[in-house]
């Protein structure tokens, strides 16, 4: 059974105390856990194998992984040849590739992806640029919805908006609705 402490033990307890640092007490917040750094990847120049960047973030590796799913469904699904390269600046500005504003390319620590395309019957790849899996998208959607038309809400959700881009990167003329 616990004695009852007498006055003078609770006084002499709690000078004790008084000369040590208080614990800071826990609190209970939304994030639980420690924040980490975002995963960092590389990315090398497919043709001069130069390294282009090695900070790029989890999210930037992903677009580039989503770039390629969808360049493959334009060749295996829907029966065109293209494909995507990973460049440099120095590389890209070598074969004469212009930004999406036409102008040149400069920034040295960017991947650029080229976008090769050919459509069926034609010799040359058009060549075009852009670092985007939207646009990567909305071309896909097209070439394959070419023949017949679209709905208008797979129209008004991936193609409206991107006829010039689906133009630019496949060399075809796309009307707008």
């Amino acid at each position: 059974m616990k004695q009852k402490q007498t006055k003078k033990e609770l006084v002499g307890k709690l000078k004790e105390r008084a000369g040590k640092a208080a614990k800071p007490k826990a609190r209970k917040t939304a994030m639980c856990y420690s924040p980490a750094p975002p995963k960092l990847t590389t990315a090398y120049c497919e043709v001069c194998k130069k390294l282009i960047t090695d900070h790029m973030s989890r999210d930037e590796a992903t677009n580039g992984e989503c770039i390629q799913s969808r360049v493959r469904l334009i060749i295996y699904a829907l029966g065109y040849d293209a494909k995507v390269t990973v460049m440099c600046a120095e590389c890209a500005s070598k074969l004469g590739i212009k930004d999406v504003n036409g102008e040149d390319i400069t920034d040295q620590n960017k991947p650029y992806y080229v976008f090769y395309f050919k459509p069926k019957g034609q010799e040359e790849y058009h060549v075009s640029i852009s670092g985007s899996w939207y646009d990567y998208n909305a071309v896909a959607i097209y070439l394959k919805n070419r023949e017949k038309p679209l709905e208008d809400s797979v129209y008004d959700l991936f193609v409206k908006g991107k006829e010039e881009i689906i133009s630019r990167m496949t060399g075809c003329d796309v009307e707008k609705r």
